[in-house]
């Protein structure tokens, strides 16, 4: 029995970039028949270089690149090794974000693999440290993670390139590995691994891109420094900015980071931001504990009983 598939909006869908695997789910059929049905319609069938370079080149569902993400993940604990595998490491707790990444890398088109790290011994900064092992994701060496590996290792060496890119979603990555929150509400971004130049230039770079004015603070290690958002405004900010991509695993970081709202009173922003929120999954009660009102506040909000000039969040 022959499957009835819309032609037309296979051959639109494959065009725009999506691959035969995702159109085989989509329409409920084979691989095999997606991609008999295009050749008899006269469409040429991309290779799997091909499909990775053009998941790689375009923004996915309009959020982020590729890019952003190994952009994000390098500047805090991910890494590209010698053999060119993009890599990320954390602890068995940490095993949702190792999960959420290894999804970001399915929708760009790469496989990866995720596996289980026992305990081990290992020696960080003359320190023996026992490690309680995790897990880890990785991914092939692609021709384009190699690219990505010449940008952020040029001399074997993590240097941060001069086009690092720095968005919401970037930023999340970075700071879901590397960040730090504290109980005065500041947020902290671990940078032990870069030259004091380079902490200067992503200072500088979340000015301009932000609008944040971040302090570089000296480490407890020697030559060091730390980027910390200490003022509770754009920490507020940053926390409403990211929270979407945010894991549950991570979201302790941001229990003291909340904005001074008298009852009820929010900007449109906040609103819209509320809305955002409630949309992404969100909880009520969450949103009510993040702004410091009662759950009714939000409740109202998100009804529409409140706040009914603000419009949607995506307008």
């Amino acid at each position: 029995m022959k499957h009835r598939i819309n032609v037309g909006l296979l051959i639109q869908k494959y065009n725009k970039g999506a691959s035969q695997t995702d159109l085989a789910e989509e329409f409920g059929v084979s691989r095999w028949t997606v991609n008999n049905r295009l050749k008899r319609a006269g469409v040429e069938i991309r290779s799997s270089g091909n499909q990775r370079a053009v998941y790689m080149s375009n923004p996915i569902t309009n959020e982020f690149s590729f890019v952003e993400l190994v952009d994000g993940l390098v500047l805090g604990d991910g890494s590209i090794d010698g053999k060119g595998f993009l890599r990320l490491q954390q602890r068995s707790e940490c095993v949702e974000w190792i999960e959420q990444t290894k999804g970001y890398l399915r929708l760009i088109g790469s496989d990866s693999k995720i596996i289980p790290l026992p305990p081990r011994i290992r020696e960080i900064d003359g320190r023996r440290v026992r490690d309680g092992g995790g897990n880890l994701v990785y991914t092939p060496s692609y021709q384009e993670i190699w690219e990505q590996r010449r940008r952020w290792y040029p001399d074997g060496v993590k240097r941060l390139p001069e086009d690092v890119v720095l968005t919401p979603f970037s930023m999340s990555q970075w700071f879901n590995g590397d960040g730090t929150g504290h109980a005065e509400g500041m947020l902290t971004f671990c940078t032990h691994h870069y030259e004091e130049h380079e902490v200067d230039r992503l200072t500088l770079l979340m000015n301009e891109v932000f609008g944040f004015r971040p302090n570089k603070v000296k480490s407890s290690r020697e030559g060091q420094f730390t980027i910390q958002l200490g003022r509770k405004d754009e920490a507020v900010a940053f926390k409403e900015m990211v929270w979407k991509y945010v894991p549950e695993c991570f979201k302790y970081k941001f229990r003291y980071v909340r904005p001074t709202i008298r009852q009820g009173q929010f900007t449109d922003q906040q609103v819209k931001d509320i809305k955002m929120m409630l949309d992404f999954g969100e909880t009520k009660a969450e949103l009510a504990r993040m702004y410091e009102v009662g759950e009714s506040c939000i409740f109202a909000i998100a009804t529409g009983k409140s706040y009914k000039y603000v419009g949607d969040w995506r307008d």
